[in-house]
């Protein structure tokens, strides 16, 4: 078995004490809620990118591939609601 690497202690640390509570908590407290629910789909890309940029984590095909259907989810509802 093999160590495990000095980004994986600090995964935890870094999603639970800053992404979550001082990120996203703050955020949803100043958009409307109608705005904030469709935000609530990119949490796991943002979670990734973030774990990427600050904890060296490799990022492969899935990620992009569901990556896209994310957006093109939240563009289909964005431009549906400004239609109605």
């Amino acid at each position: 078995m093999q160590k495990p690497e000095r980004a994986d202690s600090k995964s935890p640390l870094f999603g639970g004490l800053l992404g979550q509570p001082l990120l996203w908590n703050k955020g949803m407290e100043m958009i409307d809620a109608g705005v904030g629910s469709l935000f609530f789909f990119f949490q796991p890309l943002v979670g990734s990118l973030f774990g990427w940029l600050f904890l060296q984590e490799q990022l492969d095909v899935s990620f992009w591939l569901g990556g896209a259907l994310i957006v093109a989810g939240v563009a289909v509802a964005v431009r549906s609601g400004q239609s109605a």
